[in-house]
C-alpha cells in the first residue's frame, strides 16, 4: 500500500468490544475475520475514519508511531475487510454457496437404553444391515464424484449407535478402502449418549481418530429428569463414567447440552463441570418441545428464559479464561462464527440422514417424511430436488427471508429450519429462538475474543 489522497472508510457492519487495553473487532458478514488491536492500532483506527492515508501518517495523535507502522496497521485492517480506500464499504449480507463436501447423518439403530423426555426417536428393534450400509456408502461416494466433492463426513447415530459397534467398525473399514480409491477425504463422528464408554471402545476412536459427542444435560438429578434408563433410573452416573474413560485416554469428548424447561436452572453447575474437565462443549435449545405445537408467546418465554440463564453462564466461561482455567470451545445452536450461510446444518444441499432401512431423508427429524432411497436414488440428487422445507430456496436470493436485513443472519441462519418448518409451516420465519440468539451472539463473539487474548499472553 502506497500513500494515498483517497479517503479511508470503516467498514458499515462491524462487530467492535473492548477488552480491557485491546478492541475486538469482527465482521458479521463476508468473511467473518476476527482481530484484536492493541492501543497503537486502536489509534490509528479511530483517526483512520474519513481521513486520507496521507493524513493519518501526518495526524499529531500519531506521531510517536513510524509511518511504516502506520501503513502496515491500515493494510492489515484493510485486507481483514475492516476497512476501505476511497470508496465506502457496504457490507453485502450474503451466503455461501453449496458446500463442497457430503455430510450424512447414519441411523445405525433404534434400539437405545435410553429413554430421554425430548427424544424423537421411535425405540423398537430396527437397526440398519451391513447391506444397506455399503449401498449407502456406495452411493455416497458415486455422488461425491458426480458433483466434484472432495469431503465426507459420516456421523454415526441413532438410537444409541454404539450398540451397533459391529456395523459401525464395518463402516470405518469399508468408507476407508472406498475413498481412498477416488481420493475422497473421510471423516467419522459419534454422537453417543455416553453411557456405554469403556476402554476398549475408547481405544477403537483414538487409533481410528473418531471424535464423540456425548449428551450430558446436567450434574446429577437434574440430568435425570430427562436422561434416564428405561426403567426411570438415572443416568449421570453412567455418563460421567463414560466421559472419565475418554479423559483418561486423552481422547476428550464433545459434550452436547440440551436445554429445557426441566433443566434450566441446572445449567450454571453443569458449565462448571465442564470448565473444570476443560471440555469443548454446545449449548442446544429443545426442539421438540414434546411435539406440541407452543404458542408465540409462550416460545418468547422459554427463550428469555434460556437467554438469562446462558448469560451466567457465559459470565462463567469468561472469567475463567481470563484465570487461564479453560482454554476449549463454546458453542451455540450449531452457531457458526467463521462463514456465512442461509441454512445453519447444510439441509436441502449438502447434509442428509440415511434411516436404518435406507431411506433418504432430509434431517434426522423428518425420518416419518422420506425423499427417497438409497438403492434408487443419488442422496444429493435427492436431498437438492426433494426437500420438504417450503422457503429454503427463497433464502438463496434473501428475496423474501424475514431473517435477510439482521446483522446476524448469516451466522444463526435462521435457527434450524426443522424447527421453523414445525413452529410455522415455513422456513422464510426467524428462529423461536431469534430473541436469544441476538443477544447470545455477541457473548459469544467474546468469548472468542477473549479466548484469544488470553492465548497470546
Amino acid at each position: 500500500m502506497t500513500v494515498s489522497q483517497n479517503k479511508i472508510y470503516q467498514s458499515d457492519l462491524l462487530f467492535k468490544y473492548n477488552l480491557g487495553n485491546h478492541l475486538l473487532i469482527y465482521n458479521p458478514v463476508g468473511d467473518h475475520r476476527m482481530i484484536l488491536l492493541d492501543s497503537a492500532a486502536q489509534q490509528v483506527f479511530k483517526i483512520c475514519l474519513n481521513h486520507t492515508l496521507s493524513q493519518v501518517c501526518d495526524h499529531h495523535l500519531l506521531r510517536n508511531l513510524s509511518k511504516k507502522r502506520i501503513i502496515s496497521t491500515v493494510s492489515r485492517l484493510a485486507d481483514y475487510g475492516f476497512l476501505s480506500i476511497g470508496k465506502p464499504a457496504i457490507s453485502n449480507i450474503s451466503q455461501s454457496p453449496h458446500k463442497q463436501s457430503l455430510s450424512l447423518w447414519l441411523h445405525l439403530t433404534n434400539r437405545c437404553n435410553f429413554n430421554c423426555s425430548y427424544c424423537y426417536i421411535a425405540k423398537d428393534n430396527g437397526h440398519m444391515s451391513s447391506s444397506v450400509m455399503k449401498t449407502t456408502i456406495s452411493n455416497a461416494v458415486e455422488q461425491c464424484r458426480k458433483h466434484g466433492l472432495e469431503n465426507l463426513t459420516i456421523k454415526f447415530s441413532g438410537g444409541e449407535p454404539l450398540l451397533a459397534m459391529d456395523l459401525l467398525r464395518e463402516t470405518v473399514y469399508f468408507t476407508r478402502e472406498l475413498c481412498s480409491k477416488f481420493d475422497i477425504h473421510t471423516k467419522f463422528q459419534i454422537i453417543s449418549n455416553g453411557s456405554l464408554i469403556d476402554k476398549k471402545i475408547t481405544d477403537f476412536l483414538k487409533s481410528h481418530i473418531i471424535p464423540v459427542a456425548c449428551s450430558l444435560d446436567g450434574i446429577g438429578t437434574i440430568n435425570d429428569r430427562q436422561r434416564i434408563y428405561f426403567d426411570k433410573y438415572g443416568s449421570f452416573a453412567a455418563i460421567d463414567k463414560g466421559i472419565t474413560t475418554l479423559l483418561n485416554s486423552n481422547w476428550n469428548p464433545h459434550v452436547l447440552v440440551t436445554i429445557t424447561p426441566e433443566n434450566v436452572s441446572g445449567l450454571k453447575d453443569l458449565t462448571r463441570y465442564l470448565i473444570k474437565r476443560n471440555l469443548c462443549f454446545r449449548y442446544a435449545f429443545v426442539r421438540d418441545f414434546n411435539n406440541r405445537n407452543l404458542k408465540s408467546q409462550e416460545t418468547k418465554h422459554i427463550s428469555q428464559l434460556f437467554t438469562s440463564e446462558l448469560n451466567k453462564c457465559f459470565d462463567d466461561i469468561e472469567i475463567s479464561i481470563r484465570v487461564k482455567q479453560f482454554n476449549s470451545k463454546v458453542g451455540l445452536c450449531g452457531i457458526n462464527l467463521n462463514r456465512s450461510s442461509n441454512c445453519i446444518c447444510g439441509v436441502g444441499t449438502s447434509y442428509a440422514a440415511i434411516y436404518h432401512d435406507g431411506s433418504i431423508c432430509s434431517c434426522q427429524m423428518a425420518f416419518n417424511e422420506p425423499l427417497g432411497h438409497v438403492e434408487k436414488d443419488g442422496i444429493i440428487d435427492c436431498i437438492r430436488t426433494r426437500h420438504s422445507l417450503h422457503g429454503l430456496r427463497e433464502r438463496e436470493s434473501n428475496s423474501n427471508w424475514q431473517c435477510n436485513t439482521c446483522i446476524w443472519a448469516t451466522i444463526c441462519a435462521g435457527g434450524c429450519p426443522m424447527l421453523a418448518q414445525k413452529t410455522f409451516g415455513t422456513t422464510l420465519v426467524s428462529s423461536p429462538y431469534c430473541h436469544a440468539f441476538k443477544e447470545l451472539i455477541p457473548r459469544l463473539i467474546r468469548i472468542r475474543g477473549l479466548a484469544l487474548l488470553y492465548s497470546q499472553n
